[in-house]
């Protein structure tokens, strides 16, 4: 049957979100069709979304090879038939074969299905999200630590080294934590709706992509009182942006833990990128009157919140930015000793 190749990549594309490429499960790297749906999940969140293919097909498919032909076929429609098992693409003068799997092992029931009543998300929604997952971390082992805790009246995450929350109607009845490298994907997808069930929350957007994150309901530290912390009122210097996103040309390599270092002394304030092939380092002039402190931050974060917020609190142990709808805390690191407030003059050229 006849489709229009971009319909259908588009379609593929959608469900990213819940593929794997660990091999957790059995065909969680595969996409399945069933029941006029294209479904993909890897335990920690589920896509799907109507098939445009007008055919009957039950059966997974690689993912990978299957969006990658039909990125690099030029037709506007192709044919698309299945026969022994086999997924057919056919354009002009070219056909590509993918092999597909009938029985469908993965475990897509496992997902409890939402209910009719979609509740539209807050216009804040989803920069609450975008904003808390960067202070998300990836240490399988604490889970607490790889979520976003989602209230009824605000969203919040902590990795141990910083912290944000943001006040916002997530219209959430139970409280949980979700998976903040999945939950991330609610933002580009342009999800505009939300539903809940016991063990999932569902979103879904103006396409009809409904996305399913896993719900966990283990305790979460409380977080207010480090929140409600007032330290010394301090401005972020000019050019800090742009200094912070030529560091995270280095600190991006690290991919499970972009962090750039923020060092402040008296009047000066000195931001580093690390990656594997190498550093960088710039200092600026700073209104800061304190002690010596050390930050590690999230480059992404620390952009957002410097082009909305200029201000900021220190004290002995953090730095705290408060935005209004949101607040944000970094957390002191380990600094080197025998350090002065003030910074000494330099002997050139140093990577400490």
């Amino acid at each position: 049957m006849a489709v229009n190749r971009a319909e259908f990549l588009q379609a593929l594309q959608a469900v990213q979100a819940g593929l794997s490429t660990k091999a957790t499960i059995q065909q969680s790297s595969c996409v399945v069709f069933r029941n006029n749906e294209i479904i993909t999940f890897n335990e920690e969140v589920a896509c799907r979304i109507k098939s445009p293919l007008k055919l009957e097909i039950t059966g997974a498919v690689a993912a990978k090879p299957l969006m990658k032909i039909l990125g690099k076929l030029s037709e506007e429609v192709v044919d698309v038939s299945v026969e022994d098992n086999k997924l057919f693409i056919k354009g002009d003068k070219r056909e590509a074969c993918i092999v597909m799997e009938a029985d469908i092992v993965l475990p897509v029931d496992s997902v409890e299905k939402p209910g009719e009543k979609w509740k539209p998300l807050h216009e804040d929604f989803l920069d609450a999200i975008n904003t808390v997952c960067e202070c998300t971390g990836r240490d399988s082992e604490k889970i607490a630590l790889t979520c976003v805790h989602i209230t009824k009246d605000f969203v919040e995450a902590c990795d141990n080294s910083q912290m944000a929350r943001y006040t916002v109607p997530t219209r959430i009845k139970i409280d949980g934590l979700v998976r903040g490298e999945y939950i991330k994907h609610i933002v580009t997808l342009e999800m505009k709706e939300v539903n809940e069930t016991e063990m999932w929350i569902h979103f879904r957007n103006d396409l009809g992509l409904v996305l399913s994150c896993r719900r966990y309901t283990e305790g979460y530290p409380n977080l207010t009182p480090t929140i409600e912390t007032e330290g010394i009122p301090t401005s972020f210097p000019p050019g800090l942006v742009e200094a912070v996103e030529r560091a995270e040309v280095f600190s991006e390599e690290n991919a499970d833990n972009n962090r750039v270092r923020i060092d402040l002394r008296t009047g000066k304030v000195r931001i580093k990128g690390t990656g594997n092939s190498g550093w960088y380092t710039e200092t600026k002039d700073i209104e800061y009157d304190g002690p010596y402190l050390a930050f590690q931050v999230s480059p992404k974060l620390m952009v957002q919140l410097v082009k909305r917020h200029n201000k900021c609190d220190v004290t002995g142990k953090q730095l705290r930015v408060n935005g209004g709808k949101y607040i944000y805390v970094a957390a002191l690191v380990a600094a080197p000793t025998n350090v002065s407030a003030t910074p000494p003059k330099k002997k050139g050229r140093t990577d400490e």
